[in-house]
Order: C-alpha cells, then sequence, then structure tokens
C-alpha cells in the first residue's frame, strides 16, 4: 500500500515537468513541417527548367525538306483532253507522256521545262483522227509546302504545240437524211486545218500536289490547260501523274 502511494506521489510531482517537454517537442515538429517561403525569382526559374524538359520529351515534327538550289527531272504519264472541236464543240481524249527537268530557285520558287507528245488518237467523228504530235513548255511556279511530306503548287507559262488532225472531215461535212428525206448535216469540222491548231503558242497553267514517296522520290498530280487555239477555239487540257527525282 505505502508502494502504491509513493508511484501516485511520484508521477503527480513529475507532470508538470513532462507536460511542458512534450508541447515543446510538438512544436518543433509542426515548424519542420511548414515549407520555407519560397523567393519568385526561384519558382520562375523552376518553372522554365520544367517547360523545357516537356517540350524535349515532347515528339518533334519533321520539316520540310530545303529545295533551294536542288535539280529534279521527272517522267509524266497524260490524259489531254480537246475540247470545242468542230460546230458542235465535240470533246476527246488522247494519251501521251513526256520528260520534266526543273530546278528550285528558292524553296518556294521553281522554273521547268517539259516535252512530249500522245501516242494514243481519238475520233470525234468516224472519218477523222485526231492526236497531239509534240509539245514543249516552259513554266515558273510557286511551291509551298504543306506538311513535310507534301506540298502545293501553281506554275504559268507558255507551251508551243503540234497537232494532227487526218480524215475526210476535214474536207466536207458528214449529212445524214432525216425522216422527211432532207439533207442534215450532223457533224462539221471543216473549220480545222491538217495542222489540227491554227496558234501555235499559247500561255499555259497548272495546279498540282507533290508528295514524298521516299528519300528524294515524289510523285505528282496536276491539272490545268496545255493549249488554247484563238483560230479555231480549240482547247487542250491536261491530266498529268508524275514520278519525280530531286537532285
Amino acid at each position: 500500500m505505502r508502494r502504491l502511494l509513493l508511484i501516485t506521489l511520484l508521477s503527480l510531482c513529475s507532470y508538470p515537468l513532462l507536460v511542458p517537454h512534450a508541447l515543446a517537442q510538438q512544436n518543433q515538429q509542426a515548424q519542420g513541417s511548414q515549407p520555407a517561403p519560397s523567393n519568385p525569382q526561384t519558382q520562375a526559374s523552376q518553372q522554365q527548367q520544367r517547360a523545357a524538359a516537356l517540350r524535349q520529351r515532347a515528339p518533334q515534327v519533321p520539316k520540310p525538306d530545303a529545295m533551294e538550289g536542288r535539280f529534279y527531272l521527272g517522267v509524266l504519264g497524260s490524259n489531254h483532253q480537246h475540247r470545242s472541236i468542230g460546230r458542235d464543240n465535240d470533246r476527246i481524249d488522247t494519251q501521251g507522256a513526256g520528260l520534266i527537268l526543273g530546278r528550285f530557285l528558292t524553296d518556294h520558287f521553281l522554273v521547268e521545262l517539259r516535252g512530249g507528245g500522245d501516242f494514243e488518237k481519238d475520233k470525234p467523228d468516224p472519218a477523222l483522227d485526231i492526236h497531239v504530235d509534240g509539245y514543249i513548255s516552259a513554266y515558273m511556279g510557286l511551291y509551298l509546302p504543306w506538311t513535310h511530306y507534301s506540298a502545293l503548287y501553281a506554275q504559268m507559262g507558255v507551251s508551243g504545240v503540234k497537232g494532227d488532225a487526218v480524215g475526210p472531215a476535214l474536207e466536207e461535212p458528214r449529212t445524214e437524211r432525216d425522216e422527211n428525206d432532207r439533207e442534215v448535216v450532223v457533224a462539221d469540222f471543216t473549220g480545222l486545218e491538217e495542222d489540227y491548231l491554227g496558234t501555235p503558242f499559247s500561255a499555259s497553267f497548272l495546279l498540282g500536289v507533290n508528295l514524298k514517296l521516299f528519300g528524294d522520290a515524289y510523285i505528282s498530280a496536276e491539272y490545268g490547260r496545255l493549249h488554247r487555239d484563238t483560230q479555231s477555239g480549240v482547247q487542250i487540257w491536261q491530266s498529268n501523274l508524275i514520278l519525280r527525282y530531286v537532285f
């Protein structure tokens, strides 16, 4: 009993000493957990470092190939649509091929020479064959990269075209008799000449898209007018598919 009283008495005596010590330890822990005041310049520097790290980790978009000073060779296949032929403005299509030599003066400006001709004829009339014997064109144009693998371009220039029209339909109109037994003209190509085109040179223009295949190889699709004959009114429009090699 005496021992129990003695322990209780010692505990009561030491309580005032233990409580301040525990409170002091809690205050020290609380002060240590609070963040230290930060410097605005330090925060800005850290944000810049984090932004730079994110930019380095982000995927880089490839840039278009540099074209300035480079040459290119091309092989093209063409469909030539002949419009406004004869009295009834008939249309025909002939197929051809050609070669291209060009140079990029800058990344966005080019000059070019082309030459080619048709290997297939067409008939606006059973008694008339028409095709393009040959042509040569000189262009200058704008080249506008769209993505790292594609570009749009527009070209203007002048073309010299030699055509050929062969058949008895050039000599006289084709006629038929109607239900009243009257002779009616159903086709008239007498306004054409054997050379087909009375105007050897005319303005030309093209619009196209250029796509990168691999390395320095490209494929292009384009459409535009090759020739307009001011005498007969005949127009030749071209649809081209091109394989190019840039060097």
